[in-house]
């Protein structure tokens, strides 16, 4: 089994690329004069749409959803962007639902992300026993 990995914009082309080349096939298909071509021809497209349909489920289900623009901008370190700069980064976040005491990360290792809270409460401790809480209420 081969496993690659692909963008979104690399998915979509992808997508793009075997919808026309089954539509070309159908075509193919719809207009030759050779019974054994057309049989071949056929398993082809029976194929590439069996294809397609695993690469739809595969993508739907390890899709995750894009975070709207509008929730980018109420984000103060992001305010000023324009609206292409804003959708050009919306496709490196990700909504994530954390559960309580749950660490994030620890002070003195590498940060491999950057947290944005929009609601609720995070506890940021330090090693010498301070302590600062950040409290993000539920929109009324």
């Amino acid at each position: 089994m081969t496993q690659i990995e692909l963008t979104e914009i690399e998915n979509d082309m992808l997508r793009e690329i075997l919808k026309k080349a089954l539509s070309e096939l159908s075509l193919e298909i719809a207009f030759s004069g050779r019974k054994d071509f057309r049989e071949f021809l056929k398993k082809r497209k029976e194929f590439m749409e069996g294809f397609v349909e695993r690469l739809e489920r595969e993508l739907a289900s390890g899709r995750r959803e894009v975070i709207k623009i509008d929730r980018l901008r109420k984000v103060d370190i992001l305010e000023g962007l324009a609206e292409g700069e804003l959708q050009s980064i919306a496709q490196y976040f990700e909504e994530e639902n954390v559960n309580a005491e749950v660490t994030l990360c620890e002070e003195g290792r590498d940060a491999d992300r950057l947290y944005v809270l929009e609601q609720g409460r995070v506890s940021i401790s330090s090693k010498k026993g301070g302590q600062h809480d950040i409290d993000i209420p539920w929109p009324s």
